[in-house]
């Protein structure tokens, strides 16, 4: 099992496209995989329907919205640390 995840930015023009790729792309890297969007942000709920992919809309946040740089966060969790997430 192979389960990534991430929070990513609103689903929006350009980057709406570019986020709903790399999902995708994450679905057929391997039968036995888990995508997991975290976060309210604006079309999540929409591209994870599409894509048959987890949601999980209530996190609580910091202070930032988003790293200083503006990029979403994306992990990888493999087989253990994968029990110690759930």
């Amino acid at each position: 099992m192979l389960t990534l995840f991430s929070t990513p930015k609103p689903f929006h023009g350009h980057i709406g496209v570019i986020q709903r790729n790399a999902l995708k792309s994450w679905t057929v890297l391997h039968p036995d995989v888990e995508v997991i969007l975290f976060g309210d942000d604006e079309g999540a709920a929409d591209a994870c329907r599409e894509l048959g992919l987890r949601h999980e809309p209530y996190v609580e946040r910091g202070g930032s919205r988003s790293l200083p740089d503006e990029r979403p966060c994306q992990y990888i969790l493999l087989g253990s640390q994968r029990r110690s997430f759930r």
